[in-house]
């Protein structure tokens, strides 16, 4: 049986080149990886995830950047129905990624937060830094991230 990562590389290969078997084999070659969701192809990078694996990641990505989130989007998140928080959250927001732990603590409820984002914007747009894309293959899902 094989591995996860023989798998994804493969996965990847077709996503890459579906109709050409014989640059298949080659490329899965090429393939290196940096871990079992890291693959560098030439000069571009992707990662390669389960279904799970991406939900995973595209929350620990929301939970990690609250704070550079839209001041509308968090207040209708928020614990307050007062008019001043988009005001408390611009305030906040000043302090970037150290301001993280306190918009965290004022949104209701988290996971409905994380939720939410991705339905609005889609894993890819949390995943895919180079596209903000999400591309499915064979049950994977691939995002290229540089």
């Amino acid at each position: 049986m094989e591995n996860v990562e023989t798998i994804k590389r493969e996965v990847l290969a077709k996503y890459l080149h579906e109709d050409n078997e014989v640059i298949l084999d080659i490329l899965i070659e090429d393939i290196e990886t940096k871990d079992n969701e890291l693959f560098v192809v030439g000069h571009n990078e992707y990662l390669v995830l389960t279904d799970e694996e991406a939900d995973m990641k595209a929350a620990d990505y929301i939970r990690e950047t609250a704070w550079a989130f839209n001041k509308s989007f968090l207040d209708c998140h928020s614990k307050s129905i007062s008019e001043l928080d988009e005001k408390t959250f611009s305030i906040i927001q000043d302090s970037c990624e150290s301001a993280n732990k306190a918009i965290l603590a004022m949104i209701d409820d988290v996971e409905h937060f994380i939720e939410d984002a991705i339905l609005a914007d889609g894993r890819g747009h949390f995943l895919g830094n180079y596209d903000g894309k999400e591309n499915e293959q064979d049950n994977y899902y691939i995002y290229r991230v540089g």
